[in-house]
C-alpha cells in the first residue's frame, strides 16, 4: 500500500479534506502531501473563499508553518498512542478466540510504522530541526 489517509478530518466547508486521494502520507518514505498541509491551513485560518485563501496561500503556509507541523505532529501522537494502547489489548487476546487477530496485528503494525515514519521524516519539520 503505497499511500496511507492521514486519518485528519475537518469540517465540511474544508475543499481539502474531502480529496481522499491527496490527503495522505506516503508509507514508503513518511512524506507528507501538500493537500494535508493545505487541509490544516485551511482549518486554522478558515478563509471566506478559495480565492482569498489560495492567494495568501504561500505566504500564510510559510508564516504559519511551526503552527502547522505542531497540529500536524499532536495529530501522529495521538494515533501512535491509540495505536500501543490497540496493540496492548491485541496482546490479551487469545488468538483461537478471534480468528482475525492476526489481520488486526498486521494492521495496527502497518499504521503504526507509517505514522512513526512521517514523525521521523525531517523533510516534514521545519521547527524541530
Amino acid at each position: 500500500m503505497p499511500k496511507l489517509w492521514s486519518h485528519l478530518s475537518y469540517s465540511p466547508t474544508n475543499p481539502y479534506a474531502s480529496d481522499f486521494d491527496g490527503m495522505v502520507f506516503d508509507s514508503r518514505t513518511g512524506n507528507v502531501s501538500q493537500t494535508v498541509w493545505d487541509a490544516i491551513l485551511w482549518e486554522l485560518s478558515e478563509p471566506p473563499s478559495q480565492e482569498l485563501y489560495l492567494s495568501f496561500r504561500d505566504k500564510n503556509l510559510m508564516t504559519h508553518k511551526g503552527l502547522l507541523e505542531e497540529v500536524l505532529l499532536n495529530h501522529i501522537n495521538q494515533q501512535l498512542e491509540e495505536l500501543a494502547t490497540c496493540r496492548e489489548k491485541i496482546s490479551m487476546l487469545d488468538s483461537g478466540n478471534a480468528p482475525n487477530l492476526d489481520v488486526i496485528r498486521q494492521h495496527n503494525d502497518f499504521l503504526t510504522e507509517v505514522f512513526t515514519k512521517v514523525k521521523n521524516n525531517p523533510d516534514n519539520w521545519t521547527t524541530r530541526r
